[in-house]
Formats: structure tokens, sequence, C-alpha cells
């Protein structure tokens, strides 16, 4: 029991174990890996060793064999479970049980290392994407307004420095008002800029904003008619006009959806008429002014 197992009879074994460890390689990372047994190494030699009852060293598991060009020959046919070779070589049984222990942990160390290689070198991870695109754009919509008699369109919009509000042009006499006279002034609408857009547009007259301090107010009234052309909107001429506001306060709207607009870019001309009311305390009205009077058409676009 006390013979050695030689480095060449050892070779000679593992040969015979495994034919294929003499083989070359060309692919593969390069590394080597010793496990110290009965007191010397077999460079690339992967095993398990463990101890039986006999006090014999037993070498189990699966054999990877590197080639002298350090490539991976890959792993060996998996051996048979049990005991594949031993030596006749014995062992103290007095020796410290401390230094057997450590033994088992290098050897299990080194099996640990091997298959953690071997499963970084044999998987692999594949990746790939699937992109898409679009593009949005939005219905083309608008509502412009004309008060020159059709000559010029904008949106004036009065949330817009650069776009205000557009300014009436009334007849003659409406900066020197007297009790009793009328002043009217034409306004157009349309959907769009020339060529119509995406929907209808059902519009509202909103009563007019006006001025904290607005003194001249309360002694005017005002009418709107449609269908009433330009060259037609002169005061008391609005014949059989329909009047979406009849004779009201400046501070009083129309119906809901008074005026519809087509999406075809129809223009809907409107008169504005404005009333002075007879009265006579001149001590109450002469020479006052209303500030800046402001309506609005609120729109909506409609199918």
């Amino acid at each position: 029991m006390s013979e050695s197992l030689s480095q060449s009879r050892f070779a000679a074994l593992l040969r015979r174990l495994v034919p294929s460890a003499g083989a070359e390689r060309s692919a593969g990372p390069s590394f080597s890996v010793s496990i110290i047994a009965s007191g010397w190494c077999y460079p690339g030699f992967r095993r398990m060793v463990t101890r039986n009852k006999e006090n014999v060293w037993n070498v189990t598991g699966h054999v990877w064999l590197y080639s002298s060009s350090a490539a991976i020959a890959g792993m060996a046919q998996r051996m048979e479970q049990g005991p594949v070779m031993t030596t006749d070589l014995s062992h103290d049984s007095e020796r410290d049980d401390r230094s057997v222990r450590r033994r088992k942990v290098r050897a299990l160390l080194a099996g640990g290392l091997v298959l953690g290689v071997g499963a970084a070198v044999t998987l692999a991870a594949w990746t790939d994407n699937v992109f898409g695109q679009a593009q949005f754009s939005a219905a083309d919509w608008n509502v412009q307004g004309s008060f020159d008699g059709g000559t010029t369109w904008a949106e004036y919009d009065n949330t817009d420095p650069l776009n205000p509000v557009g300014q009436f042009r009334f007849s003659d006499g409406f900066g020197k008002l007297s009790p009793g006279e009328s002043v009217a002034a034409p306004v157009a609408l349309r959907v769009g800029s020339g060529n119509g857009g995406e929907y209808d547009a059902s519009v509202t007259l909103l009563g007019a904003t006006l001025p904290a301090v607005s003194p001249l107010s309360d002694f005017l009234e005002y009418s709107v008619y449609t269908g009433v052309a330009p060259g037609d909107c002169t005061p008391l001429n609005m014949g059989g006009a329909t009047a979406i506001v009849d004779n009201q306060p400046l501070t009083q709207g129309s119906a809901g959806g008074a005026i519809e607009l087509l999406a075809d870019g129809t223009v809907e001309n409107l008169c504005f008429e404005v009333y002075f009311e007879q009265q006579t305390n001149a001590a109450a009205s002469a020479g006052i002014t209303t500030g800046p009077v402001v309506w609005q058409f609120a729109a909506t676009a409609v199918e």
C-alpha cells in the first residue's frame, strides 16, 4: 500500500481513459488549472477527488483536457459513477484532520472553477430589436373674420399680441352720437383661409366686454343681422334680414350656435347696428364715452 503512482503511469492511464486527451484543438480560450493529488501535479487534469473508507483516494466526475496550444478540447464523455482509478498510496491514520479537509476543499474549488468556465464558454445570449415609427398631423380648421367688407381676413385673436382684435368700421357719426341716431358696421366670418377646413363651425356671439367705467353704455342698444351684404349694411336699412340679437344691451349675446359656417369656406355676412336711445338729460349723457367695447365670436368645430 505504500507504492506511489508515478507521473508517467498516471498520464498513460489518463490517455487510456480518454483517448482524445492528446488531440490538438485550434479554437477556444487559453487557461490551465492543476489539482494537487498525492503530492504532485498533472497540468490540465480536472477531477473531483474524494476519499473512501479504506483511506484510498478516488477520482470521479468529468474530465476536461486542454492541448499544449491552450485551446479548449471540450468536455470528455461522462464517466460512469464510481472509482475509475485508484492509487496504492496510503495515508498515515494519525494525519491531522485539518490537512485532509484542506485538500478536499482544494479539489472542490478546482472542480467548481472548471464547471464555471465551461458554462461561460458554451452559453450564448441572442439579442435583437424591432422599431416602429409614425407621424401625426392635426386636421386643418380655423375661423377667420373680416371687418372691412371682406377685403382683409385674419383670425383676430385677442390673446395674441401679434394678431389683435379686429376694428369695426362703423358709419359716420359713431364718434359723436346724438340721441335717436344709429350707426352700422359690416362683419364677415368664414372657415379656413380661403379654401375651407375639415369641419363646419357653430358660432355664438357673446355679449360685449366693457371697461370698468363705461357711462355711455347704459344709453346704447344694438342689433345683429345675418345675410346682409357689406354694401347694404347701413343704419335703419335691414329690411327683412334675420336678427340674431334684436335691440339688446351691449352686454347681451346671441343664442348658442346662432351662426353656422360651412366647412367649404362660404362667407357669412353680418351687420351690426348700434342705436343711441332717446333721452333729454344732456347732463347724464353728453360728452361721455363707452371706452373699448369688445365682442367675441366663439366658434366650435362640428361635423
